[in-house]
């Protein structure tokens, strides 16, 4: 039996739904594709969200529709460039907002990686972060973004392949590991 999450807004802090093909409450038809809804406490339905559509299928029942990848595309390339922006601001808390508490990356985990780039963000002087060549891979509810970043800052200046990997932790999409690979000047 195959099972479709429904979406809780970021107001919501309400338990995770979830809804069993062939249980239809909740689902209204529209040409050919059922939104799944989630009501607000009000009894309203909120705007169905793009992992939230699903589609009908020549054989009965329903089969779950992944994300559009150009509606995700579009927030992971929004993401990335607000997490350049928190990294060149020395923004420690925006920052680490955008690392999941499950982030691995070589020897690091999220608390081992966050308390060495804080201490990197105390430095004095500013830092620069360009990002080119930027591509987005989205298979599911995961993402990888490679392009190549040019970083300028206290002390340093290297240009290098950076990966960001993504993951969507309940509507929110998260870093769960990064790597850097260093090009020729």
């Amino acid at each position: 039996m195959q099972r479709v999450r429904l979406n809780n807004t970021k107001a919501q802090k309400r338990p995770l739904i979830y809804l069993f093909i062939g249980v239809f409450t909740g689902i209204i038809a529209t040409g050919g594709v059922f939104y799944l809804l989630n009501s607000q406490p009000d009894g309203k339905p909120t705007k169905p969200t793009a992992a939230a559509i699903v589609q009908t299928t020549s054989s009965p029942g329903l089969q779950e529709k992944k994300y559009q990848n150009a509606d995700v595309e579009k927030i992971i390339q929004d993401a990335v460039s607000q997490w350049k922006t928190a990294w060149e601001q020395k923004d420690i808390n925006a920052y680490k907002a955008f690392y999941s508490p499950v982030f691995h990356t070589g020897k690091f985990d999220r608390r081992t990686w966050l308390d060495t780039k804080e201490k990197n963000f105390r430095r004095p002087g500013e830092i620069f972060i360009s990002i080119h060549e930027l591509t987005i891979s989205v298979t599911g509810h995961r993402a990888v973004v490679t392009f190549v970043q040019k970083h300028k800052g206290p002390g340093l200046t290297d240009k290098g392949i950076k990966t960001l990997t993504w993951i969507d932790e309940n509507n929110e999409w998260k870093i769960v590991s990064e790597t850097w690979k260093p090009l020729k000047k």
